[in-house]
């Protein structure tokens, strides 16, 4: 029988890597986010090989292990913090916001939104926190952004 803490290693390791290959740019909505955790559980429950007819929670089953939308939401913090500290264009455009009149309907998501979101911090406050180097890894490290 092999120990569960090894099949978590190998687990992160072999699938959570794959699933999260170039997720820091991924712009997530609502239903995108639960259907990529109940993936994920899945996906954990036949890695452990827990059956779902046993009626374990999702508490009980991640064992203190973040959602994988939470990871995916740190992942792209720690990222767009990264590119608005460096001297290149990519800063210029992470926070950019067309000025063209947007067509009628429901608005796009756009990455900038996703990240004032994910922040709760808008505009001139998410900058200065961002290009501050030290603020933005303690505001990323603080209880209630992880797990």
């Amino acid at each position: 029988m092999i120990a569960r803490s090894t099949k978590l290693k190998v687990f992160k390791t072999c699938v959570e890597t794959i699933l999260l290959y170039g997720s820091e740019s991924w712009t997530l909505t609502k239903t995108l986010s639960k259907k990529i955790d109940g993936n994920y559980t899945r996906l954990l429950r036949a890695a452990l090989n827990i059956s779902w007819k046993r009626h374990m929670t999702n508490k009980q089953l991640y064992g203190g292990m973040p959602y994988i939308s939470k990871v995916i939401r740190n992942r792209r913090l720690a990222l767009a913090g990264h590119v608005m500290r460096h001297e290149e264009v990519a800063n210029m455009v992470l926070l950019w916001q067309p000025d063209a009149k947007r067509r009628s309907g429901r608005p796009t998501l756009t990455l900038k939104k996703l990240i004032e979101d994910d922040a709760g911090l808008m505009g001139n406050d998410l900058i200065a926190t961002m290009l501050d180097r030290s603020a933005w890894k303690n505001f990323m490290m603080s209880p209630t952004r992880l797990g």
